[in-house]
């Protein structure tokens, strides 16, 4: 068993250094454009000065929505920097909407990358606006996702995209409360289907 699983080992390492020693397809100075829409889950809740963390649908947030654009320039030929605008909403278990407008610095990397298939890794990382109810501030947010794409021309394809991103002080508490209690970190993950623009 120990054999079989090392000849398979040995085998997905020789098929991996064959993808990414491919000749690359982009050069520096290229650039992609996209835009995307999908769903926005909401994963888990983690109150930063307490035990009461809530995870999947007991945040009492429901499943919702997501659009965006990105605009990035090829540093090297593996390396693409630029950034990204997103509006994200989701409603609370009463119906009330919230909203999240998350404007960040995007740095993607491309470790396969061909005439017709690319996959790529990004990190987002800059701040998000957000609404609830009366409250609106403005927030430090992160994201990390992959996305694997598929161009039908030289210039246009369609990807999937999936991550997941971590925004700080979902709730807001009243001001006869102490506000610090309810600071907490919301993740949630987008999963979108995305076109891509490619020059």
């Amino acid at each position: 068993m120990k054999k079989k699983i090392l000849i398979l080992i040995i085998l997905l390492i020789f098929v991996l250094s064959g993808l990414f020693s491919a000749n690359k397809y982009y050069n520096t100075g290229d650039t992609v454009f996209s835009f995307n829409g999908g769903i926005n889950l909401p994963d888990f809740i983690l109150f930063s000065k307490s035990s009461d963390n809530v995870f999947g649908f007991d945040t009492h947030i429901q499943v919702g929505g997501t659009l965006g654009l990105s605009y990035q320039v090829f540093l090297t030929n593996s390396l693409a920097l630029g950034g990204s605008l997103s509006y994200r909403f989701n409603s609370s278990i009463s119906s009330d909407l919230f909203v999240l407008v998350p404007i960040t610095a995007k740095l993607s990397y491309y470790p396969f990358q061909s005439e017709k298939f690319d996959l790529i890794l990004s990190v987002d990382a800059g701040i998000s606006y957000f609404r609830y109810l009366e409250g609106k501030y403005v927030s430090p947010y992160v994201g990390i996702s992959i996305s694997p794409s598929y161009f039908f021309t030289k210039s246009w394809g369609l990807g999937l995209e999936a991550g997941i991103n971590v925004n700080y002080d979902i709730y807001f508490a009243s001001s006869s409360n102490n506000k610090s209690l309810h600071n907490a970190f919301g993740f949630f993950s987008p999963i979108t289907l995305k076109v891509i623009y490619r020059h």
